[in-house]
């Protein structure tokens, strides 16, 4: 990722990153959340006002619904919770998706 410093019309200065083309749209969709700008032409222009925390915030929390969506079809299901096979699988479905809150969060249970 290359990064640049443009200035604007008005004077204004913003940072410009570049990604690859091939960026995931979810990663894009969550950067314009923020308050990000994102063009073909110049990458991710970051104005004033922008929230790079928040950027951070919606990725950690997407991870978070990606690990739950793994461990929960396994929780919900009786006939596979009864199979201690499954134990294991969910454990440790559970055990990460804390640890990413906890981390990143600082929730506790």
């Amino acid at each position: 990722m290359g990064t640049a410093l443009l200035e604007g019309t008005q004077g204004n200065k913003f940072n410009c990153y570049h990604l690859e083309d091939s960026m995931n749209k979810r990663i894009q969709e969550f950067a314009e959340q923020a308050g990000f700008y994102y063009t073909d032409k110049t990458g991710f222009i970051t104005p004033a006002g922008c929230d790079p925390a928040k950027f951070a915030e919606l990725i950690v929390a997407e991870c978070m619904r990606q690990v739950e969506e793994q461990y929960k079809p396994v929780l919900e299901d009786e006939a596979m919770m009864e199979d201690t096979h499954w134990d294991g699988y969910v454990q440790c479905g559970v055990d990460s998706y804390v640890a990413i809150r906890e981390h990143f969060f600082g929730v506790e249970e």
